[in-house]
């Protein structure tokens, strides 16, 4: 472990990466490199995960130190929960304290929020698989005891949580000892009149990283706010920003991007109910405190209000966020966690599209639409369309909204290595057009249809084929529909 000079601090992520390699070659007697895994103990079985019931809880490490985590490895499948990044929860304890240092649902611990799914190429947190495999990276010291704990709050059946824990055993623990500390923070919608708040830490220590995500309520821009950071009881915060993208180290806008330091791994755009994901590590500029820290940023932006531009105004958008630190203990007690139910930033209706196979109308195929199983799809089956010609195939799925009002209406489909490119059109509008559902592998995608007014009883989707890509196997038009999503 690396300290503050002067301070006795535990430093952050900033010098131990830099030193990494120059540490790599070196030999060294007062360290032992130790794991815990979900690896089954008989040598015969390929059954090397657990599983979690809803509801349930399940301690994955709990070692004795001095110590230091050094790298965590997750990946997990969920039956029947489309939003389980939301709803799987990480805690971590240190040295026999009553309340976690770290609570926080997993995927915004690694850095993608609202329940979505995102590779993430950054410093200390890489993502990879299409969301599905997650390493960490902060270095975790301890003095006595390290327990790390999983819970699913979530409705469905996580039937496979696989896990490393690599941590190193020390002769002695860092003096003063400063520990890993995350806390996941939402407000829905933002308070007018005051910025949301990262993080209120007592202590002493430093700040090191924030991920910050959102739903926008409207048409726009949300990110006008301000970053600010108030040093020890300070009344006017001593470092200020000057804009939301500006404080994740973009500008001019969001768009995909990944860095060491910073990056955005999510970004629908900046329409009514569109989702943004952005994370900013401190690690070569920690937010250095001795006695308290208090992080906040502004929630205002643009919006375009009766056809008009109404700028640099407050916003009712939906905001979520993780905060990362090190401090000496103890910690004050984080609030408590919203319930799972209340964490996702809408709420949802989903209309399962290969629930009434009886309903469907199709034409220019010789097989008929057939309900296919597994592959990860909510409801655990999608509506498979396998198209055989390229400019005569249409398929009709009609559903049921249950109550009049305004959505934001998202179609959940699937790409893969041998579908086409396809219209996609709603009551005889089409929304979409041409949208190419191409991919050298198979995956969940969420197309958006757009914020909309929409009237209670049936309503009819249509896909229309209009070609292939050329890299498509096969017929190369075929289509994957799991799911209607109304989110209001």
């Amino acid at each position: 472990m690396l300290l503050l000079p002067g301070t006795g601090l535990l430093l952050g992520l900033n010098a131990a990466t830099a030193a990494s390699l120059d540490e790599a070659w070196r030999v060294r007697d007062d360290r032992h490199t130790r794991r815990v895994s979900s690896v089954n103990p008989d040598p015969n079985s390929n059954y090397d995960f657990i599983g979690l019931k809803a509801g349930e809880k399940a301690t994955i490490c709990d070692v004795e130190g001095p110590g230091t985590i050094t790298h965590l490895w997750f990946t997990y499948r969920v039956r029947d929960d489309v939003n389980a990044n939301r709803n799987v929860v990480l805690r971590m304890w240190w040295d026999d304290e009553e309340t976690p240092s770290v609570e926080c649902p997993i995927g915004d611990f690694f850095a993608v929020g609202n329940g979505a799914y995102s590779d993430v190429d950054s410093e200390p947190v890489q993502v990879a698989a299409d969301g599905r495999a997650l390493n960490c990276y902060w270095p975790m010291p301890f003095g006595k005891r390290a327990r790390i704990e999983v819970e699913n709050q979530g409705p469905g059946f996580v039937d496979s949580f696989y896990y490393y824990v690599d941590y190193e055993e020390l002769k002695e623990a860092p003096k003063p000892l400063a520990t890993f500390h995350c806390q996941y923070r939402q407000e829905y919608p933002v308070v007018d009149g005051r910025d949301y708040v990262f993080a209120e830490i007592e202590g002493k220590g430093q700040y090191v990283g924030t991920v910050l995500s959102w739903w926008a309520i409207e048409d726009g821009w949300p990110g006008e706010g301000d970053d600010r950071f108030y040093i020890d009881g300070e009344k006017t915060a001593s470092i200020q920003g000057t804009g939301t993208e500006d404080y994740f180290s973009s500008s001019w806008g969001f768009r995909v991007v990944h860095r060491g330091d910073y990056g955005v791994s999510i970004w629908d755009g900046a329409d009514e109910g569109c989702r943004a994901t952005a994370y900013r590590w401190h690690l070569k500029d920690p937010v250095r405190f001795r006695k308290s820290l208090r992080a906040t940023i502004e929630h205002r932006g643009w919006a375009i209000r009766n056809g008009k531009w109404d700028g640099h105004c407050h916003r009712d958008d939906r905001f979520s966020s993780a905060a990362f630190w090190y401090q000496t203990e103890p910690h004050v007690p984080f609030a408590a966690l919203p319930p799972a139910a209340e964490r996702m930033p809408y709420k949802e209706h989903a209309i399962e599209l290969e629930a009434d196979l009886g309903a469907v109308e199709s034409g220019g195929i010789e097989r008929k639409p057939e309900a296919q199983k597994g592959g990860g799809w909510s409801g655990g089956a999608q509506l498979f369309f396998p198209a055989q010609s390229q400019e005569e195939a249409w398929l009709r799925v009609p559903f049921e909204v249950p109550e009049a009002g305004r959505y934001v209406t998202v179609l959940l489909a699937t790409a893969s290595y041998d579908y086409g490119i396809w219209d996609i059109v709603l009551d005889g509008k089409k929304l979409i057009e041409a949208r190419d559902m191409y991919a050298p592998d198979t995956h969940p995608e969420e197309v958006r249809l757009g914020g909309m007014e929409l009237a209670g009883g049936k309503h009819v989707l249509e896909v229309r084929t209009v070609g292939k890509n050329p890299a498509s196997q096969g017929s190369g038009v075929y289509v994957g529909l799991d799911a209607v999503l109304l989110r209001r």
